[in-house]
C-alpha cells in the first residue's frame, strides 16, 4: 500500500494538502502523473508531493484542513474539473482493526458491527501475517 502526499497552492498562496491511498506503486506514480497533469482548481497546482510505501497500517492521528482519498475516489474527482474549483471531499475518521479469521465470510459479523457504527471498509491487507480492515467513517 502506497499513501501520496500532495501539496497544492493557489496563486493567493493558499495551500491544500491532500492524500491518496493507493494499491500499489505504479497506482500511486499515476496518481501523481494526474495530479500533475492539470490543475485541482483553475488556479492552484502541485506544489509538492511525496509518496510514502506502508506497511498496510495507517492511522491519522490529527490533520487540520487535509484531505484523504482513495486513488478511485481522487481519479473521479479529478474528472470533474472545469472551470470552476473543485469541490471537496468529505471529512473522514479512519481506523485500523485487526481482523479474527482468515476469509470475508469469517469476517463479515465483525464488520457489520463497525458498519452499523458508520464506518465503511477502505481495504483489507495483510500485516505480520494477520488480516487488517482499513475503516473509515464520515465526519462532516
Amino acid at each position: 500500500m502506497y499513501l501520496v502526499y500532495m501539496n497544492f497552492v493557489d496563486e493567493d498562496r493558499q495551500y491544500m494538502p491532500v492524500h491518496v491511498l493507493c494499491a500499489d506503486r505504479d497506482e500511486a506514480r499515476k496518481i501523481v502523473s494526474l495530479g500533475k497533469s492539470h490543475r485541482l482548481t483553475p488556479t492552484s497546482r502541485v506544489a509538492q508531493y511525496a509518496l510514502f510505501e506502508t506497511d498496510g497500517k495507517i492511522t491519522a492521528t490529527a490533520m487540520a484542513s487535509a484531505y484523504i482519498y482513495t486513488a478511485s475516489e481522487f481519479a473521479h474527482r479529478w474528472q470533474d474539473v472545469t472551470a470552476r474549483p473543485l469541490k471537496i471531499g468529505r471529512r473522514y475518521e479512519y481506523l485500523v482493526i485487526d481482523l479474527d479469521g482468515h476469509d470475508s465470510d469469517d469476517w463479515s459479523q465483525e464488520l457489520g458491527t463497525w458498519a452499523g457504527r458508520g464506518f465503511e471498509l477502505v481495504n483489507v491487507v495483510e500485516h505480520g501475517g494477520k488480516p487488517r480492515a482499513f475503516l473509515r467513517m464520515p465526519t462532516d
